[in-house]
């Protein structure tokens, strides 16, 4: 009895082993293919479910259907990791790939803008601010600059805004008439923050049309080897660009002209996206405070009044109405001969319309302002400050008193 059940048992088990390597060659030939197949489904419950191995009849496990069982756990392990690698690595690629092609292509190709002014217009007068006493203003767009930033497209190359008396009196005209002056550009470029080179807002720097002789006469006295030049050859030129381009250099020239020279100009501010005030208004609070505190070449330690003048700037920017700056509106910091600052804001209800926000008499804020944008190490806005300084160059290669007519 004992050898006939001894006999089923070994044919039980070799018809086992028979199934289990039948099995296992259909298993294999429909695994391999599939490991270079892109219908697999890696997730799917049939595919990721390994099949268990066959017990004999005396509860023991198949070596070589646990030998299959592994083998087939292993092949899906690696080709599930090599899908999350592929994937991985595409997804990599697209944003490096987009990141890139937003620092190769600013602009989006056809969206240049025409720098001819459209017909009927004088390209002279371009911001117009006739309404003073109310405290409104309206502007008229007549020419533009392409800036780079596809949501500020381009600046104006003048501004008009009123001509305020040289005295220290804060009372404006109550009304421009003939009573305005032109600005032009000298230069602008994009603020940015972060490694990212996130857009912030793109600044612009204008001066005064009958102050262009004057800053010419001032930055030729910088530069030229010659006394009572007119105008800078190429290597004096050279000078003058390493020298505003240099930290310590070109802190003092900046703060010389500012201080000394009383050239009007207007520094004009456009977010590229939706801030508020408080922001911005700090930022430029940073870069006078930064400067007051480490140099008492420019704030005596003591001086309480430029404290008063700090917190009436903070002021201006703050309270009620003034919580937020949307994107594509112009805010105007114009600083007079005598270093007056007045600000102006576009307002929300026109798109020609303009707000005065206020004035602070002390000089020593603006002077501050425009070296945060102009001199020293770091400064607000590279591109801006490079673009500047080629504006100064080029004044600068022609005779004082010309540069008026140059349309910038």
């Amino acid at each position: 009895m004992k050898p006939l059940l001894r006999s089923r048992i070994a044919c039980c088990r070799l018809l086992q082993a028979r199934q289990t390597l039948e099995a296992c060659y259909r298993t294999r030939s429909q695994i391999q293919p599939r490991a270079f197949s892109n219908t697999h489904r890696p997730f799917s419950s049939s595919s990721r479910r390994p099949r268990s191995a066959i017990p004999l009849p005396d509860g023991t496990r198949n070596p070589l259907d646990q030998m299959h069982v592994a083998e087939q756990q292993k092949i899906e392990a690696a080709m599930h990791r090599s899908r999350l690698w592929r994937y991985g690595t595409g997804i990599a690629a697209t944003v490096v790939a987009m990141w890139i092609y937003t620092l190769l292509y600013p602009t989006p190709e056809g969206g240049k803008l025409k720098t001819e002014a459209p017909s009927g217009k004088s390209p002279a007068l371009l911001d117009m601010l006739p309404d003073v006493a109310g405290g409104k203003a309206s502007i008229e767009i007549v020419d533009k600059v392409a800036t780079g930033a596809d949501a500020v497209p381009w600046f104006p190359k003048s501004i008009v805004l009123p001509k305020h008396e040289e005295s220290t009196s804060a009372a404006l005209p109550a009304g421009i008439g003939d009573n305005k002056e032109e600005y032009h550009l000298i230069g602008l470029g994009i603020r940015t923050v972060s490694f990212l080179s996130i857009k912030v807002y793109v600044v612009g720097m204008y001066v005064a049309a009958s102050d262009l002789a004057k800053l010419q006469a001032a930055f030729v006295k910088q530069a030229a080897e010659v006394e009572g030049a007119s105008t800078l050859v190429p290597t004096e030129q050279g000078k003058l660009q390493e020298m505003l381009l240099d930290a310590e250099h070109s802190e003092r020239v900046w703060n010389e002209f500012l201080q000394t020279d009383k050239v009007r100009s207007v520094m004009r501010i456009v977010p590229t996206r939706d801030t508020d005030f408080a922001h911005l208004r700090d930022g430029w609070v940073r870069a006078v405070e930064g400067r007051a505190n480490n140099s008492d070449k420019y704030v005596d330690p003591s001086d309480e009044k430029f404290g008063d003048s700090v917190r009436l700037f903070k002021a201006m920017f703050s309270g009620a109405g003034k919580p937020k700056v949307k994107k594509g509106r112009a805010i105007l910091l114009e600083r007079d001969a005598n270093g007056i600052l007045r600000a102006w804001v576009q307002n929300d209800t026109a798109s020609d319309g303009f707000d005065r926000l206020g004035e602070i008499g002390d000089e020593r804020i603006g002077r501050l302002i425009w070296l945060g944008y102009l001199g020293g190490k770091n400064v607000a806005s590279q591109a801006a400050r490079t673009n500047i300084i080629s504006g100064i160059i080029e004044a600068v290669g022609r005779p004082v008193g010309t540069f008026e007519t140059q349309v910038v």
